[in-house]
């Protein structure tokens, strides 16, 4: 901003030597007395003298602020330079912790590694020692054992089928006095689920969802079974409806549930779809001949 004033006055004072010797040129000849020429020719050398010195001083200006910011960039690039260094530093110190405290709990869990492994021996050789004892009791002990937990699983199963039974037969008692009920459908539909009857389950789902299109647990659970006997297009479908209803219904929790396994279902299904369109896809002779009496 302060050299472009500079600039003008040195233009100026450059155009005023040259008007002033051109001036007493025509001056000197004109009236054919040197001193005419003279005059303006050192006024000339004068201003030239003054327009040089202002150049040079607006170029000492310049070198100097060149300098000034060189030397600002010089301690900014010094700062950032260690800035970084100490960024460094501090990454390498917080690493060398983290790999020293891994190192420790390596060492921690190398000690009780062999600590349990020496206990481990100890122990096994004692149960070696008590199985050759007693090793017709022991398998006598196994035995009796199995036997037992056999027992004790079928006895849990029975309580399982007693109670669903129990269940269904309640909720069918239900029913007879609100036979429009979604929810007693759906009900016993997951009672027949638990009892294993897939089929009688699918049916009271549908009747759940006849009663209310928008009961997204029955389309769930109508889905979900039927890809278990193999209907997976129609579980695809359910499964879809169900995560639109439970997003509709902000039900974020099996909306994804219900989205994902849809999607992995598709995926399952999509080779063999391609195969059946491939197979029902007619050629382009068929095409072209359909095409002429349709």
């Amino acid at each position: 901003m302060e050299s472009q004033p500079t600039n003008n006055l040195s233009t100026i004072l450059d155009v005023a030597a040259v008007v002033g010797a051109v001036g007493g040129s025509i001056a000197a000849a004109v009236t054919q007395q040197v001193a005419f020429a003279t005059i303006p020719l050192s006024a000339s050398i004068v201003l030239n003298v003054v327009n040089r010195r202002q150049m040079t001083t607006q170029m000492m200006a310049t070198q100097q602020a060149n300098q000034n910011a060189i030397a600002q960039l010089e301690r900014f690039s010094q700062q950032q330079m260690s800035t970084i260094q100490n960024s460094v530093v501090e990454l390498s110190q917080s690493h060398q912790k983290s790999v020293s405290q891994i190192d420790r709990q390596i060492q921690e869990q190398q000690t009780s590694f062999e600590a349990l492994s020496e206990r481990f021996g100890s122990v096994s050789g004692q149960v070696a020692d008590l199985q050759k004892s007693s090793a017709n009791s022991t398998k006598e002990m196994q035995l009796l054992q199995n036997a037992t937990q056999t027992l004790q699983t079928h006895h849990q199963e029975i309580e399982a089928v007693v109670m669903n039974m129990r269940e269904l037969q309640e909720i069918s008692q239900k029913m007879v006095s609100n036979p429009n009920s979604a929810e007693f459908y759906f009900n016993r539909g997951l009672s027949q689920e638990r009892i294993g009857d897939k089929n009688r389950a699918i049916d009271d789902h549908t009747s759940a969802i006849r009663l209310d299109p928008n009961f997204a647990p029955a389309y769930h659970h109508r889905g979900i079974l039927s890809n278990e006997i193999g209907h997976r297009k129609k579980a695809i479908d359910d499964l879809r409806k169900a995560s639109q209803l439970y997003f509709g219904q902000g039900d974020i929790e099996n909306y994804e549930a219900t989205k994902e396994l849809s999607k992995n279902l598709y995926e399952l299904r999509s080779p063999a779809i391609n195969e059946e369109e491939k197979a029902k896809t007619p050629s382009s002779h068929t095409l072209l001949v359909g095409g002429l009496f349709s």
